[in-house]
C-alpha cells in the first residue's frame, strides 16, 4: 500500500550510495522495503568489491506515492533512478552513456549488482552494449530500476 513507504537514509555518504534528486532533502526519495533493502545490498556488494566511488541514487517516489511529474512511474515506492558511472568518481551531475567520462564497465557492474539480488524486474538504459538493461526515451544519462512488488 501507499501507506508503507520509507525515506532513504539522506546524506551519510555511506553504504555505497550518495543521495541526489529533487525535490530536495530526499523529499522524492521514499521506497518500498524491498526497494530500499535492494539498494543496501548493492552498496553493500559494491563496497566488498574494492569499488571506492559512491554510486548516485535519485529519484524513487514522493512521501505517501502517487503521481511525481514529470515521471510517468515512480508512483509505488518501487522505481529508483540510479546515475551511469563516471570515471573519474565526481559525484555532481549525471553523464550519458555518450559521454568521453561514462565508465561503461563500472555502469555493468552496477547493473549486474543490481540483478543479481533477485529484486529487479527492468532496468531501463539508453547504452546499447550493457547487457541487462532495455531502452527508453529520457534514460541516456540514469538508469531507471524497477524492483519487483
Amino acid at each position: 500500500s501507499k501507506g508503507d513507504l520509507h525515506q532513504l537514509p539522506q546524506g551519510s555518504g555511506e553504504g555505497g550510495f550518495y543521495n541526489y534528486g529533487t525535490p530536495g532533502n530526499g523529499a522524492g526519495q521514499y521506497g518500498t522495503g524491498k526497494a530500499l533493502s535492494t539498494i543496501f545490498k548493492v552498496g553493500h556488494e559494491w563496497g566488498l568489491s574494492g569499488e571506492e566511488r559512491f554510486f548516485g541514487v535519485g529519484n524513487m517516489s514522493l512521501e505517501g506515492g502517487g503521481p511525481f511529474p514529470p515521471h510517468a512511474g515512480h508512483r509505488y515506492g518501487s522505481d529508483i533512478d540510479v546515475r551511469a558511472m563516471n570515471i573519474t568518481g565526481i559525484r555532481q551531475g549525471g553523464i550519458t552513456w555518450r559521454s568521453p567520462l561514462y565508465d561503461r564497465a563500472g555502469t555493468q557492474r552496477l547493473v549486474d549488482m543490481f540483478r543479481a539480488t533477485g529484486n529487479v524486474r527492468v532496468i531501463y538504459f539508453n547504452d546499447p552494449l550493457l547487457q541487462g538493461v532495455s531502452p527508453m526515451r529520457g534514460h541516456d544519462d540514469h538508469m531507471h530500476v524497477g524492483v519487483k512488488p
